[in-house]
């Protein structure tokens, strides 16, 4: 027996919202419209954190190779490094690798999410940060993008919260041109250095 087409539409529309809308991010947005892109090295507001970009390394092949010499790296992938400062503004403990999804838009069509996208390994990753109320700290997201990805002018970091409430998407402006300030690779000081320490490994 066939079913009647009618019948196909709401299965349809489960199965689009199944494959579009990652498990844990709210998939309802407030009335009104999105928030604008926050720019380089200025503060946006995620829920219960104050985010802003402090560093972006499009190429962090050196970065990964000097944290990780045994890595396997592949002739047809390049990694891009983001650097976060977050304060947790919540009356818990902040866990920003659990309580947020970063998705780095390249400007144009490409979108690449941190669940799929991320790296094997790489310094100061988030979900090795826990923050009580009002502490801050860096942490650094790492990207498995195709070799060809060519950059637009608008790319940008999509950070969604994971905290089941209505918020827009917030993104953040990966263009640092305007900004003066010292390139520190994408590791958290102090000190502030191009090559990542050795990571003890407390698993």
């Amino acid at each position: 027996m066939v079913p009647h087409p009618r019948c196909l539409i709401p299965v349809a529309l489960i199965l689009l919202t199944i494959a579009t809308t990652p498990d844990g991010v709210s998939a309802t947005y407030p009335p009104g419209a999105p928030p604008k892109t926050t720019p380089f090295g200025q503060t946006g507001i995620v829920e219960d954190y104050e985010l802003s970009v402090v560093n972006v390394e499009p190429d962090a092949d050196a970065l990964l190779r000097a944290f990780d010499p045994d890595r396997v790296f592949m002739t047809d992938t390049a990694w891009v490094m983001i650097q976060i400062e977050a304060t947790y503004t919540g009356d818990r403990v902040g866990d920003p690798g659990d309580d947020m999804l970063y998705v780095l838009h390249d400007g144009q069509a490409g979108y690449f999410d941190s669940w799929e996208h991320a790296c094997d390994r790489w310094p100061f990753p988030p979900d090795r940060v826990r923050l009580d109320p009002g502490e801050s700290a860096r942490f650094n997201l790492c990207f498995q993008v195709p070799l060809w990805l060519s950059w637009g002018p608008d790319a940008d970091l999509i950070v969604h919260t994971n905290l089941l409430t209505d918020q827009w998407p917030v993104p953040f402006s990966l263009d640092a041109q305007q900004v003066d300030r010292p390139d520190c690779g994408c590791m958290p000081p102090p000190p502030c250095s191009c090559i990542p320490p050795a990571e003890v490994d407390t698993a």
